[in-house]
């Protein structure tokens, strides 16, 4: 599947427009790849509460495809005897779906 947002990787950077934001920024090879920032984000009362906000945007599109490979390793799986670690697997599909789905911006898969 294309995603229909920019693709990773995402990187945290000081804005170049503002002391007051942070950019995230589309990493290529050879450093940035675009003028215009993905997203920016305001500081806070706290900075470290900033960073940290940033550093979670930037990894967005690491997590998306790490949840995808989840998806696809526990619907591959065989199913298990054990009741409970089949109610388990279960359970991560789905929050790997819901989750999954709201990045693609759906509502169901």
């Amino acid at each position: 599947m294309t995603p229909k947002h920019t693709p990773g990787p995402w990187k945290v950077e000081e804005s170049q427009t503002s002391v007051q934001t942070l950019d995230i920024v589309k990493i290529g090879e050879h450093g940035r790849e675009q003028v215009d920032p993905i997203a920016v984000v305001a500081f806070a009362d706290l900075a470290s509460i900033t960073l940290s906000n940033a550093r979670l945007i930037a990894a967005a599109p690491d997590l998306l495809s790490a949840l995808r490979q989840i998806r696809s390793i526990v619907e591959s799986r065989p199913p298990y005897e054990n009741s409970s670690a089949e109610g388990d697997l279960e359970s991560i599909h789905q929050l790997a779906d819901t989750a999954i789905a709201g990045a693609e911006g759906k509502e169901d898969l």
